[in-house]
């Protein structure tokens, strides 16, 4: 029996959804033994490549591979790129071919005939303005102008032979899966009726900046393919440069490393994100990422050549590069989860480089990963999860990690779990915290597990830690919502706050902030207390009143047994701390100290929306010492969670802290849409200040107080234009609200791949929610209202745009976009004017996240 090792390529993602799983049993056999006869693998006639292979999968549908036999130990490896029609199949096998980069070593998957590149749209490099690019008249003053076209007036040369003699598929040609040949992308702009253009955001000049770089150094040094770069330095638009990337099928690290070049990274951050070139001491040092030792035999000695093309083929497919459309498989269940399995299994296999570096590198100290909506961040948490456990469990002698996998809300906490369970069927999931295993919880599940678990001394100096007085009983949370809580101390105080309007949220947030933050039990400490950034100013006697509502609130928590659930944070946070206190004390190694804590590691998701008593909790869960916390966020999605710093409550980053750039789930043009709502050239007119003028959006500050930037967020798929619905009146948006998906739901009958539970129609408050779902059952529409539990299959679905986070959909509409809804009132909120400001700021990143929620298609519905 021959066992073999299967590759696959990104083409698996397209395969005809009726057969997937006959591919899996097919890719099963030739994993356990290719020599079967009823494989049938055969050369097709007239390939261009020997490697290239056919093979049955059914008496209809062929698979079209590449096999390569190691010289070491002899090992078939088939590379699956797509499951055909059988006659589609010979021909699609008889122009494919592999080859390997001589830059940089990677292999690469082409299609011949060769696409003419040159015949791509373009523009001139001149701007509209006519205004050459800079350095461009001396560039072309120069006889070897990086800007001189490959294939000028009277050369002959083959297009592509500078470097492979192979090229890129024709137009709309798509490698794997079962799309005809010749078939048009969808025209941008396009979809349902209505609609304006939106225009780009803050794009920059493609050539022009491609120009600067110089063309040596793209083809000679990253390995792109001259005319592919020689056409590139002609165009003006990341659009233009998408559309010409998407019709000639360029190898995807290309096209990456075009369009992060675009966008303004360097060549040697291209180099280090795509590993071609190792990371110095000095790039680990100042990450504070572990420098691996080197052993001295290592020196000098460099990598032996591989012995034939096949060796270097597989070598190849194993670079970082290549795995964004390569895919080693280990074992039936991956494979089962990669073929089979849908969205996520595809991002779990073909991991970006920079999503895999982040994932496996081991940090000394506490590590932060931000990224704008639907660039990983979360794929990175859950791969980072398992490999953790992993390499426990490979230690000789290791005990089980316990890692804690956690995040703001349960939903979200329940789709962490989902996806663990994707990658690794086989993860220890830990029922309680500080079990063996993987632990998935929301913070605040969190937080109450530690406190029932608690002894009453434990919490009683918990209670006087945190509150000022010895409490017995904390586990219940007030009847009473925070704002009347709140509003019944103000009564009962009987203080008068004008200046705060009507005080609740204010004295609210001081007690959160500034009380609960600087751990502050007496009226003293807090009458001293510094106060920065809280934007209202406090003289010694309106700080007495503030802490006379504040006595008056604790007061009656205490009558009633109760705490919140930020003072359940806190309570949660001080028993951790005395128990690892008590036990540093007399441990004598750091394993015994670790046993002190709940967890080895925590991982974090959306942690721009934890609070204080949050970051609190999560400093006390697990040492410090290296690989204690790795936290992902996005600042631009802050919709629940305040303004605070990561190193004022322990955890300290200290450089440890990088971006991913790259959108996974939408478009380009959706995604230049969602960051000019946060920069105020999109639905600005919704936010205006005292004068009835656009307000200017405030600055966004990430978890280490810096600006958080937006520079270099780009997709990979150009889409069509976002449309602008404008109705009179709510009765009209809901004939077009129906209008939309019925279109939409018409075209999934056609489209295995699009569910009805992919439609989603998102609003801002649950009053809009119920109304739309009645309004569309009456025009036959049927949908389904979605609150606390996941998204069921069979209907579009209806929710909040908070409830939408974490969330994804093909197809989403924003409906009853107008001033009466957002940005929300939220009057006793704004209390001073820079809290009038951070509202509108929430409310911003709120139609932010809505707006990426749609991974194909975004209608915004207005009225009025």
């Amino acid at each position: 029996m021959a066992q073999a090792q299967v590759i696959l390529h990104t083409g698996v993602k397209d395969i005809d959804p009726s057969i997937r799983s006959k591919t899996f049993m097919f890719m099963t056999k030739v994993q356990e033994d290719d020599s079967r006869s009823g494989l049938d693998i055969k050369i097709p006639t007239g390939a261009i490549d020997n490697n290239v292979r056919t093979a049955r999968v059914d008496k209809f549908w062929r698979a079209v591979m590449f096999r390569l036999q190691s010289s070491s130990n002899g090992m078939n490896h088939y590379v699956l790129i797509g499951v055909y029609p059988h006659d589609k199949a010979y021909e699609v096998a008889s122009r494919l071919s592999l080859t390997v980069n001589p830059v940089n070593g990677v292999t690469e998957l082409r299609q011949s005939p060769i696409a003419d590149v040159a015949a791509a749209p373009v523009v001139p490099a001149e701007d509209a303005t006519g205004v050459q690019p800079d350095g461009a008249a001396d560039a072309q003053a120069d006889e070897t102008s990086s800007m001189q076209p490959a294939t000028a007036a009277g050369e002959t040369e083959e297009v592509g032979a500078a470097t492979s003699g192979a090229g890129y598929g024709t137009l709309g040609t798509q490698v794997g899966g079962t799309a005809d040949a010749g078939a048009q992308p969808a025209p941008a702009g396009g979809g349902a009726p209505g609609g304006g253009v939106v225009p780009a955001v803050g794009e920059k000049h493609v050539g022009r900046t491609l120009a600067r770089i110089g063309r040596d150094v793209l083809v000679d040094q990253l390995g792109l393919e001259p005319l592919l770069v020689d056409v590139t330095l002609q165009m003006a638009t990341v659009d233009e440069l998408l559309e010409m990337l998407s019709s000639t099928k360029a190898p995807e690290w290309q096209a990456d490393v075009l369009l992060d070049l675009a966008a303004g990274a360097s060549a040697d951050e291209v180099a280090l994100k795509m590993s071609f070139r190792e990371e110095s001491p000095a790039d680990l040092e100042m990450l504070g990422a572990e420098v691996p030792s080197i052993p001295a035999d290592a020196v000098d000695q460099g990598q032996a050549p591989a012995a034939t093309q096949e060796d270097a083929l597989i070598a190849g497919l194993h670079t970082e590069a290549a795995k964004l459309s390569f895919a080693v498989v280990q074992g039936e269940e991956e494979l089962r989860a990669a073929i089979e399995d849908g969205s996520f299994a595809a991002w779990r296999v073909f991991l970006h480089p920079e999503q895999r570096r982040w994932a496996q590198r081991d940090y000394n100290g506490s590590f932060r990963l931000a990224g704008g909506a639907g660039t990983g961040k979360t794929v990175v948490l859950v791969h980072r999860a398992v490999r953790l456990q992993r390499e426990a469990r490979a230690t000789a002698g290791a005990r089980d990690a316990r890692i804690l996998l956690t995040t703001f809300t349960t939903n979200l906490a329940d789709e962490l779990k989902t996806q663990v369970q994707t990658l690794e069927p086989k993860a220890l999931l830990a029922e309680a915290l500080g079990d063996p295993g993987i632990h998935i919880a929301g913070l605040d599940r969190v937080a109450s597990s530690i406190i029932r678990g608690a002894s009453e001394s434990e919490i009683r100096e918990a209670t006087t830690d945190v509150l000022g007085r010895p409490r017995s009983a904390v586990s219940d949370v007030t009847r009473k919502t925070p704002d009347d809580a709140w509003a019944d101390a103000l009564a009962v105080s009987g203080v008068d706050l004008p200046a705060r309007g009507d005080g609740r949220a204010f004295v609210r947030s001081e007690y959160e902030l500034v009380v609960l933050g600087n751990r502050i039990t007496q009226k003293a400490q807090y009458l001293k207390v510094r106060r920065p950034n809280r934007g209202v100013r406090l003289s010694r006697g309106q700080r007495a009143d503030v802490w006379a509502v504040i006595e008056a609130y604790q007061q009656q928590a205490y009558i009633d047994s109760t705490t919140s659930f930020e003072e359940k944070l806190h309570l949660a946070a001080a028993i951790l701390r005395a128990r690892a206190e008590r036990a540093d004390s007399v441990a004598a190694s750091g394993e015994e100290r670790d046993a002190a804590y709940a967890v080895d590691h925590v991982l974090v998701d959306e942690g721009q929306d934890l609070t204080v008593g949050h970051l609190f909790l999560l400093r006390a869960l697990v040492r410090k010492k290296p690989n204690d916390i790795f936290l992902a966020e996005d600042s631009h999605q802050r919709i629940y969670g305040q303004k605070i710093v990561l190193s004022h409550y322990g955890i300290d980053i200290r450089g440890r802290a990088r971006r991913l750039t790259l959108n996974y789930r939408t478009t380009e043009r959706n995604l230049r849409f969602g960051l000019g709502i946060l920069e105020g050239t999109q639905l600005g007119e919704l936010f205006r200040d005292e004068d009835d003028r656009v307000a200017a959006p405030e600055e966004y500050e990430d978890l280490e107080g810096g600006a958080e930037s937006r520079a270099g967020y780009r997709s990979l798929r150009a889409g069509e234009d976002p449309i602008l619905e404008h109705y009179e009146s709510a009765a009209d948006e809901l004939d077009g609200i129906a209008a939309h998906l019925r279109a939409w739901l018409a075209e999934g009958e056609g489209d295995p791949s699009l569910k009805p539970e992919h439609l989603a129609v998102l609003v801002r408050n649950s009053y809009l929610r119920e109304s739309i779902v009645r309004g569309l059952a009456e025009r036959g529409v049927d949908v389904r209202e979605v609150d606390r539990k996941g998204v069921p299959a069979g209907k579009p679905v209806v929710m909040t745009m908070h409830r939408a986070k974490g969330t994804e959909f093909r197809n989403v509409i924003l409906a009853g976009i107008s001033r009466k809804s957002i940005p929300a009132g939220l009057t006793h909120e704004r209390y001073t004017e820079q809290a009038s400001r951070e509202v509108d700021q929430r409310e911003r990143s709120l139609l932010y996240v809505a707006a990426t929620r749609a991974r194909d298609r975004l209608v915004v519905s207005r009225v009025g």
